[in-house]
């Protein structure tokens, strides 16, 4: 699923460091984009959405991870084999 502005921002300005620090991702307008809550979080590196995950997985006690390559590719394929 993906995950929000309002979620990116909660995990990182809430939650403990786990191995890095995360930046907020900007709720507003700029130019004629509008960034709402519910705009998806993006400009991130791999090494910061592996820290959100680890900062949800320490906080909940449920395991969250990024998908594998395998499993990245099998969602975009939507079940077929090309």
């Amino acid at each position: 699923y993906e995950v929000t502005r309002l979620q990116w921002n909660s995990v990182a300005a809430t939650l403990h460091r786990i191995n890095r620090d995360l930046r907020l991702q900007f709720i507003g307008q700029a130019g004629s984009v509008v960034f709402s809550e519910t705009t998806p979080a993006d400009i991130l590196s791999w090494e910061e959405a592996v820290e959100f995950c680890d900062r949800l997985t320490a906080f909940t006690g449920r395991r969250y991870r990024l998908p594998s390559e395998a499993e990245w590719e099998y969602a975009c394929r939507a079940g077929t084999q090309t």
